[in-house]
């Protein structure tokens, strides 16, 4: 049987369990932040490619529209840079099969210290040039014949 002394002197933690249950919540707790920053990390990157398909999509619509001309550029910065901070573009023009095809790729690109993204948008497009319009139709020559008809009384 045990003493009421001794179970009396039992009743708290010792400093080795309160240290020991500490370095193991410690440990936990480490690797729970490194897996929200990694996580973070991935959010902002997965933005960033986001915001890049939403750039190149708007850029290859202002070729089809006409607004920028059917020809190659450089790395060039957007004009809107409070929408687009840190983001480049590049618009390559290549012959296509056909004389007035053209392939139009438009490649966005954001660089950050940890990461780097990129996307590119192709598109088939004929030369506006070319294309015409229904405006240029020339209107067919009508020619009217007349008939005459006589009644004999």
């Amino acid at each position: 049987m045990t003493s009421p002394r001794r179970a009396a002197a039992r009743r708290g933690l010792s400093l080795l369990e309160v240290l020991i249950a500490l370095a193991v919540f410690l440990i936990a707790y480490v690797g729970v932040w490194q897996l929200m920053n990694l996580s973070s990390d991935q959010a902002v990157e997965l933005t960033n490619r986001n915001r890049a398909t939403q750039l190149a999509q708007s850029k290859l619509d202002e070729v089809l529209s006409g607004a920028l001309a059917l020809q190659s550029q450089g790395d060039t910065g957007f004009e809107d840079a409070y929408n687009a901070p840190g983001f480049t573009y590049q618009i390559d023009v290549a012959d296509g099969a056909v004389s007035s095809l053209h392939v139009v790729t438009v490649t966005v690109t954001r660089e950050t210290p940890t990461s780097t993204v990129k996307v590119q948008v192709s598109q088939m497009v004929l030369d506006p040039a070319q294309a015409g319009s229904t405006q240029d139709v020339q209107p067919l020559a009508t020619t009217t014949t007349g008939s005459t008809s006589s009644t004999g009384n």
